[in-house]
């Protein structure tokens, strides 16, 4: 079974725990994933924001953070676009709390 993010939990700073298909309630840790990545002007400067990275939202698939990122349409038009993760990478980056929902 392919994991995926059912619902956010709780957040605390840049920890988001968070509940997979399978029952685990995991907790990730984003800030020590986002800080090897945040480079001048990109993406993951931007989630550093405090207010930003709490705009997280769940789909039911997976986490993503709402008009973070672009696409330029067919016809050369930018328009904002969810910024999302694989649930897959998360479900391995996570720590895992040991708890289940039964």
């Amino acid at each position: 079974m392919i994991p995926r993010v059912i619902k956010i939990i709780e957040i605390k700073g840049f920890d988001v725990t968070v509940l997979f298909n399978n029952g685990k309630i995991l907790t990730i840790d984003f800030y020590s994933w986002i800080v090897p990545r945040a480079a001048g002007k990109n993406i993951y400067t931007q989630l550093l924001k405090e207010n930003i990275f709490k705009a997280i939202g769940c789909n039911g698939i997976t986490l993503y953070w709402p008009d973070l990122a672009e696409v330029t349409l067919l016809d050369g038009t930018i328009q904002p676009a969810e910024f999302d993760l694989d649930p897959l990478m998360l479900y391995e980056f996570a720590s895992s709390k040991q708890q289940f929902v039964a």
